[in-house]
This record gives C-alpha cells, structure tokens and sequence, in this order.
C-alpha cells in the first residue's frame, strides 16, 4: 500500500464527501442550516477510510486566551493540519456552549472546504436601518479592525 501524504488523503475526503442538507432551522432568521453532528455524520466514515482522525479540543494560548482548535491527524504518518480560533471572553456558560457549537461547525466546514450556503451568519451580520446606509468612516475602520483580528487568529499550519 502506498503511502499518501495528508493532503493526497484530504483531496479524497474532499471528492468523496457530498453536500450536506441544511435540515436545522433558525427560528430567528427564518433559514435553514446544518447542525455539527449532521456534518460529523456525513464526514467521519469517509476520514476513518481514509486514515484520518478529527479532533476539536480546548486550549489556551500564552496569554490565557481560550482557543477551539480543530486537528485533522493522518492515523500512519502521524502529519496533522491544525486550525485555530479564539473563543469570546467572558459569557455565560450557555452562550459559550452556542458559540462553540457554532464555531465548531464551521471550523470543520472551512478546514474541509464543505460545499454550503451562509445562511444563519450572513443575515446576522447584516447592519439593518439608517445605520446600514450611513455608517461612518470610523465604524467602518472598526469592522474592519475587528475582522483583521478575528482573522488573524484562524492558522492553518501543517505539522510534519
């Protein structure tokens, strides 16, 4: 048997994997989305033939900041692609199991480039009223702040 690399082996995830139907419903927004164990569903029988394993746990960084990491590990050659994201501070425990539950799914849905719509996300962030038409400058500057550092604390970096 050959030995493939991670990538060679997530490219046959990727082929293999087929869309996932968006069967939960947002009351709030009036859309449809798919829950994390829908995906897990969908995607661990194709990762266990291909060898590999997935892994969300818990970590701090150096500074004490929570972090949800997401690992994808290849079960014979032990590479593993890791993704990372910063957890909000300071919520209450129920809303902390939200956003993880949130952040989960679409840490898995990125890392595997799984084919689906924004639909609970997209209309959320939307500004509504005045304030859409006519934002100032300096909000904008801060959105954009914001996202640059949102961004900053999503990596993927393969260990070899």
């Amino acid at each position: 048997m050959e030995n493939k690399s991670i990538y060679s082996k997530l490219l046959e995830v990727q082929k293999e994997i087929m869309p996932i139907k968006r069967t939960e419903l947002n009351p709030f927004f009036s859309s449809k989305f798919f829950d994390v164990n829908a995906i897990l569903a969908a995607l661990k029988p194709i990762l266990n033939k291909q060898g590999l394993v997935l892994s969300q746990p818990f970590s701090t960084n150096e500074a004490g900041r929570s972090i949800l990491e997401t690992w994808v590990s290849d079960g014979a050659t032990g590479e593993t692609l890791k993704s990372y994201i910063y957890l909000p501070e300071n919520l209450d425990p129920q809303k902390m199991g939200s956003v993880i539950t949130y952040y989960r799914r679409y840490a898995i849905q990125s890392l595997f480039a799984l084919e689906a719509v924004d639909d609970d996300g997209n209309v959320a962030s939307q500004p509504t009223g005045a304030k859409a038409l006519g934002a100032s400058k300096a909000e904008k500057r801060g959105v954009a702040k914001d996202n640059a550092e949102h961004d900053a604390g999503q990596t993927y970096e393969p260990i070899l």
